[in-house]
Formats: C-alpha cells, structure tokens, sequence
C-alpha cells in the first residue's frame, strides 16, 4: 500500500453538526465526542453524527431530565469550570479554569476518580493531550508531563524556550508541538529532554490556537479575524489552508479553537459558529 501524500488532510467536509449550547473544548475518541461547557461545570457526550448519549453534571446536582443520572464528587469546588479535555480509553481528564487542577473522571459513567493538583505560574490551565501512559498540560508559561498512573509531575519545560502564552500542545514521534498566541508561534519540543528544537514563525500574521499532530502533518487553527485551519509538514513548512477565512458559511470559521483527529478525518470545533465540521 502507497503512503498518504505529506499533509494529507483536503479540507474536504464530509460532515458538519451543531455542538452543544455553550460548549467550550472538544475531543474525540473512539465513537464519541467530548464537550466541556463554557456556561457550567459539565462535560456533554455525544455520537459521531452529533446526537448527545450523556450530560455529566460536575456539580452533582441540578440535572435536566434527559441527563444522565449522574452525580460526581467534585469535593467543594461545585462552580469548578473546565476547559479543554483529553480522553483515553479508561479517563476523562479534564483541566480546571478555576484551579490549577486536572479533575479525572471515569470514561463510562463520568463519575469523579481523582484530582491532581498543578504549580500555578500565574496563567490558568490550558492545553492537554494523551501522551501514552502520560498526559501533557500547559499553563501559559510552563509544559507539564504527569503520569496517569500517580498524578505526579514526570517532568517539566518550556521557561528555557521563552514561551510568553502557550496555549495547546500536541505529542506525536518524540515531539511536542506548543502553539503560543503572543509570540505567535509553534514551538517544537523534543519530548524526552524538553530541549526546543524548532520554532515555526512564520505566522506573525495569526493567532495560532489549537495544535493536533498526526504522523504526516501538524494542524493549527488561527483565531485571529482572518480565522483558519492550516496544515503543515512535520517540518513546519505550511501546505496549505482549510476554509475561506472568518465567517458563517460552510467553509468558513469563527474562532476554531479545539481540533481532533479521528483516522482520516480532521473534527473541527467552530466556536463562535457553535457547531463542528469534520473534514477529510
């Protein structure tokens, strides 16, 4: 069988659904799609044609009548707000816009595992990503690696590389990808030493925000007034760009801020159009 050619996604849309009322941070995994809610402390589960399974309400109370009958132990954090989320087979995990936290959560009924607790540098949680039997979380100045199976922090980086707002992050063959929305960059880690070892610049223009890296390419939303989904070689140089700039028509875009990959597919979630586009 041939390879894909470099940066194979097309931007082709082969599927576009609304995303939940103000839902706030996406991820996909296996046949379900993950939201956080931007208006309350609740994770949203859907399908893949965009039809909801679950509502977890974190607070334990408060529930609609077609939510899921679920009551997690967030301790005393009831107005604890969640931002973006990463998901394997087994956890949810979940970083806190109120604490500097990562809340974990059983997969299959939502149900409160564990709390871990992070360094605050004085900038809120942001990016996380499933690293194998690490997750990976970024608070603006610093790159945390923390182990599933104690919560401990493994390692951490990034105050050599400079960074000034990092803001997602990505694993994929030995290398982290971190967007940065101030000096508006990707910068290139290697994930084992936490050395920098590239920095893509080329897009003062933009406001990089969500990074997903797949073995041929690296995706990166801009979510500056343009607004864009671009795709790269693993060497940075820019293949091309999804979409027809900041607008409402379909192949167009307000705010991408989280992205997912499933197999071919590219999932886009299209904040301020509060819907989700998946391309190939």
């Amino acid at each position: 069988m041939s390879k894909p050619p470099p940066a194979g996604f097309e931007g082709d849309l082969l599927r576009l659904w609304e995303a939940p009322r103000h839902a706030y941070g996406m991820t996909v995994h296996g046949e379900q799609v993950f939201f956080t809610d931007g208006d309350s402390p609740k994770v949203h589960v859907h399908g893949l044609d965009g039809g909801r399974l679950a509502t977890w309400d974190l607070r334990g109370m408060g529930r609609g009548e077609e939510e899921e009958d679920v009551d997690v132990d967030i301790d005393d954090h009831d107005e604890e707000m969640y931002a973006a989320l990463c998901v394997d087979e087994e956890r949810v995990y979940l970083v806190s816009k109120s604490v500097p936290c990562v809340v974990v959560l059983d997969r299959s009924t939502g149900r409160f595992v564990t709390r871990w607790t992070m360094p605050q540098q004085g900038s809120d949680l942001d990016g996380i990503a499933d690293a194998g039997s690490n997750i990976v979380v970024v608070n603006g100045l610093d790159v945390h690696v923390v182990s599933k199976a104690t919560g401990e922090i493994v390692r951490s980086f990034a105050h050599t590389a400079e960074v000034g707002k990092a803001v997602d992050i990505d694993v994929v063959n030995g290398r982290a990808y971190v967007t940065d929305s101030v000096e508006k960059c990707v910068y290139v880690f290697d994930f084992e030493t936490g050395e920098r070892v590239n920095v893509w610049n080329e897009i003062a223009s933009w406001t990089p925000c969500a990074v997903n890296a797949v073995e041929d390419c690296v995706v990166v939303t801009d979510i500056s007034t343009d607004c864009g989904v671009h795709v790269f070689d693993p060497d940075g140089k820019l293949v091309r760009t999804l979409g027809r700039g900041h607008g409402k028509g379909e192949d167009q875009f307000d705010t991408p801020n989280f992205l997912a990959t499933r197999g071919p597919e590219l999932w886009v979630f299209d904040c301020n159009n509060t819907r989700v586009k998946v391309l190939t």
